[in-house]
């Protein structure tokens, strides 16, 4: 669902990142500066990224410090039109300064999304979008087929695919 701000006459003009901020804790994202409503995950989409989301943590917190692991809901400003929330992030401790008070602003190391009613939003759009942005690593973990692909970006050019994994392979870890 996509909506606008009409605002009232002689009101002081808002940004679109402005209205957002003003806004109560929700799922609504500011993509190509449009407030975008995405469907309500499902419980085995939620299932899924707490499991990974948990395997992360431990792996990337608790057993080699290396960075902070965020899973939904998190927003991630990319710049003034764009704020998504990704199902899960990774922030190498190097960035961490983009940690804000309210949301991350700049570029994860890492950004995972488990495929549900949006498909064409994760394999495509976003696809693009965190692609330019310069997301070093980004995982589309498909529910239904059961397969993680993995891309890597270099130098913002193009994702090039570092492999998929059935989730036989992934069940020893996170038990899907």
């Amino acid at each position: 669902m996509i909506a606008t701000y009409i605002p009232p006459p002689n009101a002081k003009k808002l940004s679109n990142l402005e209205i957002y901020d003003l806004l109560p804790e929700s799922r609504i994202q500011l993509i190509d500066n449009k407030f975008v409503m995405p469907p309500m995950p499902t419980p085995n989409h939620q299932r899924i990224v707490v499991k990974i989301g948990v395997v992360l943590m431990n792996y990337i917190e608790k057993e080699n410090d290396l960075g902070i692991v965020f899973y939904v809901p998190v927003d991630v400003q990319f710049d003034k039109e764009n704020t998504f929330a990704p199902d899960i992030i990774v922030i190498l401790k190097e960035n961490e300064k983009i940690i804000q008070e309210k949301r991350v602003v700049g570029i994860p190391d890492l950004i995972i999304e488990i495929l549900s009613t949006n498909v064409e939003d994760d394999t495509e759009y976003k696809f693009e979008k965190y692609r330019k942005a310069g997301v070093k690593e980004y995982h589309i973990v498909d529910q239904y087929s059961k397969v993680v692909t993995s891309y890597k970006n270099y130098f913002k050019e193009t994702y090039t695919s570092i492999g998929e994994i059935k989730f036989g392979m992934f069940d020893l870890i996170i038990k899907f």
